[in-house]
């Protein structure tokens, strides 16, 4: 049950013990729950929602799978004493208020495009793709995620409305023909929206897959970067499952 936080007012658990709006700690102290929120959602955000928890649990799956072997190598670390172990677990509660506070000073550079720009790009050629709101980010910027059922592919548009900071696509690789111009017009929008300067961001993409090793397993990288945005193209595959992910990231530069 939805209650609203007695600082900020937002929507919060019954049983949170922080509002991850404002970070009033113990926020439905003193509420009552609020009937718009006990409302039953909207069947296409809840089918949305679902997808998106799918989609982080397969492309988990595939990394630790495609990582496995180099976990192996890794030497333990050594064990913390029991008196290090306290300190650690009384102070956490402070250590993560100045995370926050810090990353509320920092300054995220833009990619110089908005949501709207983004989204309105990759509908025009992809109109079955469905945006849902997410939570924010663990440097507390703003998300939005759109996802398309079949392929499955999942577009993350983070940082401010008016001047994206980072956005994602991810889609899974299922060895089917049938889907190749799916993912071709929905990844042909995302670039379109989120670098419209480049113009062979299509062919750099394709040449750039196509010098990755798709029959081995582990994770292969390509990186550029393009008037002050940062590209990546990454694959992680599993001969076991068949198929894999392949994402592309841009992002601004570094805060500040």
């Amino acid at each position: 049950m939805l209650y609203p936080c007695r600082e900020c007012g937002n929507d919060v658990s019954q049983g949170a013990r922080r509002c991850p709006y404002c970070r009033a700690e113990r926020p439905t102290e003193r509420s009552v729950p609020n009937p718009k929120a006990m409302a039953k959602p909207d069947r296409s955000s809840r089918r949305a929602k679902l997808m998106l928890q799918l989609a982080g649990s397969a492309i988990g799956i595939l990394i630790v799978m495609s990582l496995f072997t180099d976990f192996l190598r890794i030497p333990e670390s050594p064990p913390k004493s029991e008196k290090n172990r306290t300190v650690l677990t009384s102070s956490r509660q402070d250590k993560e208020i100045e995370r926050i506070s810090a990353h509320a000073d920092h300054k995220f550079p833009g990619l110089g495009v908005s949501r709207s720009q983004v989204q309105s790009k990759i509908r025009s050629l992809q109109p079955k793709i469905e945006f849902v709101e997410t939570p924010r980010t663990s440097d507390d910027r703003q998300k939005m995620a759109g996802v398309l059922e079949r392929p499955f592919i999942l577009v993350e548009l983070i940082g401010e409305p008016d001047n994206l900071s980072k956005a994602t696509f991810t889609h899974l690789v299922v060895g089917d023909p049938d889907l190749v111009e799916e993912i071709s017009l929905t990844l042909a929008g995302f670039f379109l929206g989120v670098t419209p300067e480049w113009m062979a961001a299509l062919t750099w993409f394709s040449n750039s897959v196509a010098s990755m090793d798709v029959s081995g397993r582990g994770r292969q990288t390509v990186t550029t970067r393009r008037r002050e945005k940062n590209v990546a193209v990454t694959s992680v595959f599993s001969p076991a499952l068949g198929g894999g992910v392949i994402s592309v990231e841009i992002t601004a530069d570094s805060p500040r």
